[in-house]
């Protein structure tokens, strides 16, 4: 099985597929592109920050734990 990307890569290839760069994420988040690129660079993101960069980005973001029987915890 592949390693697992980290945070920042998914972000990074959300980025590549809407055909943006970080500075566009940047402005649409309302901050700095020095931000947005030290939070890459931590990969420590908080769940209110995901969430936003999902909307500005208009994607979905979806964190929960899954069971093996299905269940789901959101």
């Amino acid at each position: 099985m592949p390693d697992k990307l980290t945070t920042a890569q998914q972000i990074k290839m959300a980025l590549m597929l809407k055909g943006l760069k970080e500075s566009n994420l940047a402005e649409l988040m309302g901050t700095s592109a020095q931000n947005l690129n030290q939070l890459l660079k931590r990969d420590n993101f908080t769940q209110a920050t995901l969430e936003k960069i999902a909307k500005v980005l208009d994607i979905n973001y979806v964190s929960y734990f899954e069971f093996p029987d299905g269940r789901k915890t959101i």
